[in-house]
């Protein structure tokens, strides 16, 4: 995502409402289910990232993922936008993950927003 445009336009997507939060991070609810997308992430993001902490596993900490200033492993805004085109196209050591329906990606998405 470095340097090909995404990341701006991803940010800018985000911040539709003007108020610089993504949806994880505003008022409204996440729009995926956040049980199933637990249940994601337990069955292939939990052997590498923790979600208590922001201290790393083998991935990043992922606790407060969607408020913080920036992506750890690309320093891209944390946008669902964003964090979804890193679980596809990851940068560094992360495999890619590109099996993931919409509907699985989307809860997924919404339990990260929850950290």
């Amino acid at each position: 995502a470095k340097g090909d445009g995404k990341t701006a336009d991803a940010s800018k997507t985000a911040d539709a409402k003007g108020d610089g939060k993504t949806a994880a991070g505003s008022k409204s609810k996440p729009s995926g289910d956040i049980k199933a997308g637990r249940a994601i992430f337990n069955n292939k993001c939990v052997g590498c990232h923790n979600t208590d902490s922001r201290k790393s596993l083998f991935g990043p900490g992922l606790l407060g993922l969607m408020k913080s200033e920036a992506l750890r492993s690309s320093g891209a805004p944390p946008s669902p936008e964003n964090v979804r085109d890193q679980i596809v196209n990851p940068v560094s050591t992360m495999p890619a993950f590109t099996t993931f329906s919409n509907k699985e990606m989307t809860n997924l998405l919404a339990y990260l927003g929850t950290l």
